[in-house]
């Protein structure tokens, strides 16, 4: 079967003229689909051209075919014109959509273009007076274009300005947000007025119809950014990073300049002001007259701040009108007085009737025991490193309270070769003072006290280094042993006196604690001989002594016999390698020497009773 035909049926036999009807109608069903064009054509005729796939029909003039849609069943167009669309409507054929290019749309109506799509988007591509208009949900004018007056109106169809936004409802707010919200990267928003020629590039602030009441600009002439206000310039900021107030020509960072006979001042929180990153160090000129009377600085060296009057004036700090605290030409500084003849850097007077000069240390809360109320420390070199001493004040313990604050004072300083300061005196709350101690009264060096179980008692040494004599005690007025006067007491680790130098009117002796009520486990000496048998008197001299005399005695570590009348032992040093030497009681000797007298008169009676 055929797919095209000439559709002229030839005379032939049934059989043929059968054969080319069924040919000529297999052509019309198929709309003379095939890869080639028919062979014979006729106006209006189709042509299923099944190479290139579209659905053709021949012209009037019958001189070529006019494709109509894709054998898929897209929808293909002519290119068209604004003046002939290739998609118009029946009745109105100048108004319709085209293509003037490839990869391009455009709309027109009456035969003029009003939009491309392409490449870029246009409206109004031949520049008519045709205005554009969106509406919102409730707003009829959302955006207007104002072709005739080439403007751009938000919320109005009667832009006046190039971008008009204008809300008019009673109550409503205006506003335009240029915003970049990315979480990453440089995201930045952005808005640049520029100018051309002569005129300003300005940011203005107006009331409804008025003129300019506020504006930020910068002129064509200079590169300076004005601050005016009512039409009258308030601030300058220069290109060359100066700031004026009151002035077109600051010669400072910040350059203030006061109008009329009112003095220049700031109220509130003032600007932050940097040095630049090279050398300089930012500061505040204070000036009178054009000339620089003070300034504030902070040293790009080491970060300190300064006041300096630039003058031999004084710096003073007042409240309520009234000077509290100068800092004089000379550096000394003055509290609750104007001037001083004193020579001390600083001096503190009451400056009210009956005030006394004074200093408080506060902290905002209770202290616990042992807590820090108020310290005043001594540094060298100007660095808390370098701290030398300590004076604190420390809650001691007992109740704290409306009517009870026990306090001690402790006195620190530092040892060779080190910054921390450790306590070396303290005067506790019961009014005792010890020295290189903290704990109770037996366990301090010294104490000046008067406590309430002994009220005679009036200073006291103690050492608490071992279980022999590591105390003196001075009272006056206690009885010791039948003796009312004047006492030295000498004490153990645990308090226990063990001897006394008492003195009267007349006479001064040295006692040792002997009472039996101070004793146990009492037995009699029995090898009073055998064991002074063991001592080894010696005699020699002292190498330190320089007159090198020869004395009797005995060698400390030989004395085993009596082991109680030593301390330390043989060769013994610290922890530095130096010698500690052994000392000897020699009066411990004495029960030992008695019981051994004792053992011979009782042999020399036996003798002479024989």
């Amino acid at each position: 079967m055929s797919p095209t035909h000439d559709m002229i049926i030839d005379n032939s036999t049934g059989a043929n003229v059968r054969a080319d009807l069924n040919n000529a109608l297999a052509a019309l069903v198929s709309n003379s689909s095939s890869s080639s064009e028919p062979s014979t054509k006729y106006a209006y005729m189709w042509w299923a051209d099944t190479t290139t796939g579209i659905l053709k029909i021949r012209n009037s003039a019958n001189n070529a075919w006019v494709e109509l849609l894709q054998l898929d069943g897209t929808l293909t167009l002519e290119d068209g014109s604004a003046s002939t669309p290739a998609l118009a409507f029946r009745d109105d054929l100048n108004t319709g959509i085209f293509s003037s290019a490839a990869d391009t749309f455009n709309v027109a109506t009456g035969g003029v273009e009003r939009m491309e799509l392409g490449a870029a988007t246009i409206f109004n591509e031949d520049g008519a007076d045709v205005d554009f208009r969106i509406e919102g949900d409730t707003v009829a004018n959302l955006f207007y274009l104002d072709a005739g007056n080439n403007r751009i109106g938000i919320l109005t169809a009667s832009p006046q300005h190039d971008l008009d936004i204008l809300n008019t409802g009673s109550g409503s707010n205006s506003s335009l947000r240029v915003a970049s919200t990315g979480s990453s990267g440089d995201n930045d928003a952005t808005i640049i007025i520029n100018n051309g020629g002569s005129g300003d590039a300005s940011l203005r602030f107006d009331y409804e119809s008025s003129a300019s009441r506020c504006k930020i600009y910068t002129s064509s002439s200079t590169n300076d950014l004005i601050f005016d206000t009512d039409g009258n310039e308030t601030m300058r900021l220069k290109a060359d990073h100066k700031v004026g107030i009151g002035t077109t020509s600051p010669s400072h960072q910040l350059h203030v300049v006061s109008s009329g006979t009112d003095t220049a001042f700031f109220k509130g929180r003032i600007v932050r002001i940097d040095g630049a990153a090279a050398s300089n160090s930012p500061r505040l000129n204070l000036s009178l007259d054009g000339t620089d009377k003070a300034q504030i600085l902070l040293n790009r060296t080491d970060s300190s701040l300064a006041i300096d009057t630039l003058t031999s004036a004084p710096i003073t700090f007042d409240t309520n009108n009234t000077e509290r605290l100068r800092i004089d030409s000379d550096g000394r500084m003055l509290i609750g007085a104007t001037s001083s003849s004193s020579p001390a850097k600083l001096a503190v007077n009451g400056g009210i009737s009956n005030e006394s000069a004074s200093f408080e240390l506060n902290r905002t809360n209770d202290p616990a025991d042992g807590e820090n109320i108020g310290h005043i420390e001594f540094c060298q070199g100007n660095s808390s490193s370098r701290l030398g001493a300590r004076i604190m004040t420390r809650r001691d313990g007992g109740v704290w309270g409306a009517s009870s604050h026990p306090t001690r004072f402790e006195f620190h300083t530092c040892a060779n070769g080190s910054n921390s300061p450790a306590e070396r005196l303290r005067i506790d709350s019961s009014g005792h003072i010890r020295f290189g101690a903290t704990a109770a009264i037996q366990n301090e060096k010294f104490t000046f006290f008067r406590p309430e179980s002994d009220q005679n008692t009036l200073a006291y040494f103690h050492s608490g280094a071992s279980s022999d004599i590591t105390g003196v005690i001075f009272r006056h007025g206690r009885a010791l042993s039948g003796f009312n006067g004047k006492q030295i007491g000498f004490l153990r680790s645990d308090g226990t006196e063990v001897g006394s130098i008492v003195s009267g009117a007349s006479s001064t002796g040295f006692n040792t604690s002997s009472d039996y009520r101070l004793k146990e486990n009492v037995t009699a000496i029995s090898d009073g001989i055998t064991r002074l048998k063991t001592l080894k008197p010696s005699r020699f001299n002292f190498k330190n002594d320089t007159t090198k005399p020869i004395v009797d005695g005995f060698l400390a570590h030989e004395v085993t016999a009596v082991p109680e009348a030593i301390t330390g032992t043989k060769d013994q040093v610290d922890a530095n390698n130096n010698p500690v030497y052994q000392q000897i009681d020699q009066s411990k000797l004495v029960p030992l020497l008695v019981a051994a007298v004792q053992e011979l008169i009782g042999k020399v009676e036996t003798l002479e009773a024989a």
